[in-house]
């Protein structure tokens, strides 16, 4: 038995029929490699962008008057963009 599921997952392997463990990072899109909040104060707003990945991202907050410029997080760091309340948050751009 042991024999017959050794050599059944050789020939997946072979063929290229078995799984990977992990997505490798380069295979990630950037929206995949991002973990975004939004959190609301009593006199101000704020989006973090957490990087999950190996290489860097770029992400950009848009909101009513104006957006963000193009911000980087290095891989394993957060990083985040700070306005008042009175304007409302619409989305943030990954990738930009």
């Amino acid at each position: 038995m042991r024999f017959a599921l050794a050599a059944a997952t050789a020939t997946a392997a072979v063929f290229g029929f078995a799984a990977p463990a992990a997505a490798a990072d380069y295979d990630r899109s950037a929206e995949d490699c991002t973990v975004v909040r939004h959190d609301v104060g009593v006199l101000k707003q704020t989006v973090y962008v957490r990087n999950v990945c190996s290489q860097p991202i770029t992400f950009r907050v848009h909101r009513s008057l104006e957006t963000s410029p193009c911000l980087e997080v290095q891989p394993g760091r957060q990083g985040g963009w700070r306005w008042t309340r009175a304007q409302p948050y619409y989305y943030t751009e990954i990738d930009c």
